[in-house]
């Protein structure tokens, strides 16, 4: 019992840091804005309305989700290293992030990719209410907009590495020293769920979570599951880019990357299995 409870609390403990770094730039931000907005519309000289003004500055707030993000991520990283230092740790060694056979680069890249198209054309078939897809496409739309280079770096390279270290490294890791990995997996994969807010991006990240952690535990690295990640997130960036395509072209590609999803998670198997009995 009392391994448990130390592993909930290292695993918050970590959480928590992701959570409040989060919200303490977020807050930074719309107070930032709300100063702006609130000299802009004195300079004009209308009176300050302290609803209209928190309402315009949430819809500023939008166009900086990129760089909300990005600033995030970097000081999250940056926190967690500050705290490893502190204790006389590597960050690599405590959350795993060990080099992966070239091998295992390919196939890696390959899934991420591919299984985002197939959850793209998950998501456009299941019999979903209208409300629930208009949330959803409003929440990755808010992604969608502004500098695209500064989207890119946040949701390809910052994003996925400091979840990765936070929620696989972290959060699993420590869980895992207290509890079965099947429960460690499922509530590290909840917790990366939620902090995505839209329901439906909850429900396939927290799946998509599950499978990150079967990634990791089968290369034995962090590695792993941040190139997965990175490939999914690339794939992602690069669907808002097509135009609107045929209903034919899409259930090809739906029924193909289903396919080809399952081709790939047989063959990190194998591939996975056969290099743990060459270590032997």
């Amino acid at each position: 019992m009392r391994r448990t409870a130390s592993a909930l609390g290292k695993a918050f403990f970590y959480f928590m840091v992701y959570a409040v770094v989060s919200f303490v730039v977020s807050i930074g931000t719309m107070s930032m804005l709300m100063s702006r907005l609130a000299q802009e519309m004195t300079g004009k000289g209308h009176a300050l309305d302290e609803m209209a003004l928190t309402m315009r500055a949430a819809e500023e707030m939008e166009k900086y989700t990129a760089p909300v993000l990005l600033i995030s991520g970097i000081l999250t990283l940056l926190s967690c290293w500050i705290i490893c230092s502190l204790r006389n740790k590597r960050l690599s060694e405590e959350v795993c992030l060990r080099r992966i056979d070239k091998k295992g680069v390919l196939p890696l890249l390959a899934l991420g990719m591919i299984l985002n198209i197939a959850v793209s054309f998950f998501m456009q078939v299941l019999p979903l209410p209208q409300s629930w897809m208009e949330s959803y496409a409003e929440s990755t739309s808010v992604l969608s907009g502004g500098n695209i280079i500064m989207q890119w770096v946040s949701s390809i390279l910052i994003a996925p590495v400091m979840e990765e270290m936070i929620f696989r490294g972290f959060v699993y890791t420590r869980l895992k020293r207290g509890m079965p990995i099947w429960l460690a997996a499922i509530l590290s994969a909840v917790l990366f769920g939620a902090m995505h807010g839209n329901l439906l991006w909850s429900a396939y990240t927290c799946l998509f979570g599950v499978l990150l952690v079967w990634c990791f535990e089968r290369y034995g690295s962090l590695a792993a599951s941040i190139l997965l990640h990175m490939a999914f997130n690339t794939a992602g960036e690069m669907l808002f880019l097509l135009p609107a395509l045929p209903a034919v072209v899409i259930w090809i590609a739906g029924a193909l990357s289903f396919i080809l999803v399952a081709v790939l998670l047989i063959w990190i198997r194998k591939q996975t299995d056969f290099q743990k009995q060459a270590a032997l």
